[in-house]
């Protein structure tokens, strides 16, 4: 069984295909949600309970499909931007001496901050779910441990020995 990380700095340790895999079935558990109040709280007047149908396979598969290459990676790039503009490794120390900068980081922090909450959000309504399946059926879900909300858009698997090198590293430090 593989483990996993949050927002990790080091993506050359990432099992990139497992990773995929959790992406995917988190954006699963989100799309059964979404898919789910959409057609049921849907102002659409319904002909018949096959277009319900339709409309809740259209929800479930848009939602799978952004919610395993598009919401998580704008999470992702959107933490590193506040990392960039807020961190006191980043600009921020350089941005406080220049108004000018500071008028043009403020909203690029801003925006990326409600992107990353925005991306967050959704991908945590899929824990639930991704927690049931571990429960249910183990070998579906390739992580050891799993949470019932993980605040990350993007939960990067790594290899138990990989992390344990990467242990190393940091008390060689």
């Amino acid at each position: 069984m593989y483990t996993f990380k949050g927002m990790i700095g080091n993506l050359k340790y990432v099992l990139w295909r497992s990773t995929l895999h959790l992406l995917f079935l988190r954006a699963f558990g989100f799309a059964l949600v979404v898919g789910t109040m959409a057609t049921f709280t849907s102002s659409l007047s319904f002909r018949s309970p096959f277009d319900m149908l339709l409309l809740w396979l259209f929800m479930v598969c848009v939602g799978t499909i952004a919610g395993t290459f598009i919401y998580p990676w704008i999470g992702f790039v959107a933490w590193w931007i506040l990392i960039l503009f807020v961190d006191e490794r980043g600009l921020r120390p350089w941005a406080q001496k220049s108004e000018t900068f500071m008028v043009i980081a403020a909203p690029i922090a801003l925006i990326a901050g409600i992107a990353y909450l925005v991306t967050t959000l959704n991908a945590m309504v899929g824990d639930p779910f991704v927690l049931i399946l571990k429960r249910l059926k183990p070998q579906w879900v390739p992580v050891a441990k799993y949470g019932f909300f993980n605040p990350f858009p993007v939960v990067f698997v790594l290899d138990p020995e990989r992390i344990e090198q990467l242990e190393l590293m940091a008390d060689k430090k």
